[in-house]
């Protein structure tokens, strides 16, 4: 469904774990599936940008995750990126599959990777033997989701040879919005993968650079909140989703 001209799946968490893991069992590594999981914040951000658009209209998957899509765009369900990433990595334990973690500063994804495996060990789950997590930090690139120099291009070129040499089932980026969008867009026709997803500072929370958020508030859709209360800085960015998105939603539709 669309919201603000943004599409927008409006459906349910088991939903979205089948079909995910459904097709990324099918090891078609040249499908370029990308799933994207824009809020509120990310939807504003489209309003400005054509490309973003695009990217996010054209997507495989386009999950809802901020609770204004549900509150003030009508989808069934909020499902918050973190917890589906989460999710999909307890599963690619147990069946054996290929993940790969790509972004963050000072080796975050790195600490993000050991302790999400040291969490399927430690947990009541079996892991399969086959089951493979790497991560990387990948190039520092633009707010157009290019690499800002010749070093960090260099490092574009190994990230991606990195990737088509582990092939993983599935590929989680966290260069934050609209940043991980616009590389995964630009990079995606040469990458061999079976999902590509976004995850905005998903990676922080695993690696434990920022408190995890409870998980009644997660199932509530107020992560917006703990976040303004655990990172104060992001006061702008979270009045734009609370604030701006549901001006922006009723004008929409008072006006078209």
């Amino acid at each position: 469904m669309p919201i603000l001209g943004i599409k927008v799946s409006s459906t349910e968490f088991v939903e979205v774990l089948n079909e995910l893991l459904e097709a990324a069992s099918e090891e078609d590594f040249e499908a370029k599936r990308l799933v994207v999981t824009p809020n509120p914040e990310i939807i504003m951000a489209a309003q400005r940008s054509q490309e973003l658009t695009r990217i996010l209209n054209s997507a495989y998957l386009s999950v809802p995750d901020g609770v204004g899509l549900k509150l003030f765009g009508g989808v069934k369900e909020v499902i918050p990126g973190r917890v589906l990433a989460e999710e999909l990595v307890c599963e690619a334990g147990k069946r054996g599959m290929r993940v790969l973690l790509l972004g963050g500063k000072d080796a975050v994804a790195q600490t993000a990777a050991k302790k999400l495996k040291s969490k399927i060990l430690n947990s009541k789950q079996i892991q399969n033997p086959k089951f493979k997590m790497e991560a990387g930090v990948g190039p520092w690139v633009d707010e157009k989701g290019r690499p800002v120099d010749d070093e960090q291009r260099k490092i574009e070129k190994d990230t991606v040879t990195k990737i088509n040499e582990f092939r993983p089932h599935f590929l989680f980026v966290g260069f934050g919005p609209p940043k991980q969008e616009l590389w995964l867009d630009r990079n995606l026709s040469r990458l061999r993968v079976g999902i590509a997803m976004t995850v905005g500072g998903a990676l922080d929370y695993w690696a434990g650079r920022v408190p995890m958020p409870p998980k009644i508030v997660s199932q509530i859709g107020l992560e917006w909140l703990w976040r303004l209360i655990t990172q104060p800085w992001r006061a702008k960015r979270i009045f734009t989703a609370v604030v701006r998105f549901p001006l922006a939603v009723f004008w929409y539709k008072l006006t078209h």
